[in-house]
């Protein structure tokens, strides 16, 4: 799962498929693979739990977003309120 994931972030990458990535993982396996990204001028921003993300991931990333402290009753209005300032 972990190669198809970063093969797929990178195709988008190098395809000009997208404008960004929204990686929602902390397994430090695709740290390279958002590296590569980055190479590429393709941002790539890392979501996850404070406590379950490899620090070489969130090294990598363009940008952190955690997930600690969300209402997950309405996850995706807090979400969209925290990150539009």
């Amino acid at each position: 799962m972990d190669v198809a994931l970063a093969v797929d972030m990178l195709l988008a990458a190098a395809g000009g498929l997208s404008e960004e990535a929204v990686l929602v993982s902390g397994d430090g396996d695709l740290a390279r693979a958002v590296e590569a990204a980055r190479e590429l001028g393709f941002p790539v921003r890392v979501v996850q739990f404070q406590d379950a993300i490899a620090r070489e991931l969130a090294s990598a990333a363009t940008e952190m977003g955690l997930l600690d402290g969300l209402d997950w009753k309405e996850p995706r209005r807090e979400y969209v309120e925290a990150h539009s300032q």
